[in-house]
């Protein structure tokens, strides 16, 4: 082999090798966005479990509420049939 041939083997190859390089990069880009995409699903799901968290929360607090506003009125309507 001669010099000039050595060095057209290693242009190839530096080809070869820069070419893995972009593929590599474009790799890591596409594992960045899907991590990307991941993590803003989880806050996603997060916030949405939180709503719902809160949400069941109020409805409870609107339950709890509401029976005493109606046991309130149920004794007072009582008392005035026991008046009358």
């Amino acid at each position: 082999m001669s010099f000039q041939d050595a060095i057209i083997a290693q242009d190839q190859l530096i080809e070869i090798l820069e070419a893995d390089i972009v593929i590599y990069e474009e790799h890591i880009g596409i594992l960045r966005e899907s991590l990307g995409a991941s993590k803003v699903d989880h806050r996603a799901l997060l916030r949405s479990k939180a709503f719902e968290t809160k949400l069941k929360a109020l409805e409870k607090e609107k339950e709890q509420i509401n029976r005493k506003s109606n046991g309130g009125y149920f004794s007072w309507y009582r008392s005035l049939g026991a008046k009358g």
